[in-house]
């Protein structure tokens, strides 16, 4: 399997992460009266959490694999931005976040790097 197919797991699995973490740990901003060790203890098992923990290692692994096939200066810019493209949309669609043109503009901007990147 090409290296570029991992590189995009690698970049799912991170975007699913996020995802998951940020489900997770939005219901402690309701637990005000709870102490910080509380919330710990709520995150240490939260469905939720502990499944973007386990993408974050898949990710880790899967981005290992890649640093070890392709130059850091390739795998490291089209990952973290492949992260910040995706992890744009999908806030915007599921976490009802806004789009702004400046978001719009900088996504822009990033695929186009994407572009020269892989040339």
């Amino acid at each position: 399997m090409p290296t570029k197919f991992f590189l995009i797991f690698c970049i799912i699995f991170n975007v699913a992460a996020q995802l998951f973490i940020k489900a997770g740990i939005s219901k402690i901003k309701s637990m005000e009266l709870l102490t910080k060790l509380h919330k710990v203890i709520y995150l240490m098992f939260n469905p939720l959490f502990l499944l973007g923990l386990i993408f974050y290692g898949f990710g880790f692994a899967t981005y290992t694999y890649v640093l070890s096939k392709i130059d850091l200066g390739t795998a490291y810019p089209i990952s973290s931005i492949g992260i910040l493209i995706v992890i744009t949309i999908l806030s915007i669609i599921f976490l009802n976040e806004p789009l702004t043109r400046s978001k719009i503009i900088g996504v822009s901007l990033c695929i186009i790097g994407i572009i020269f990147i892989f040339k």
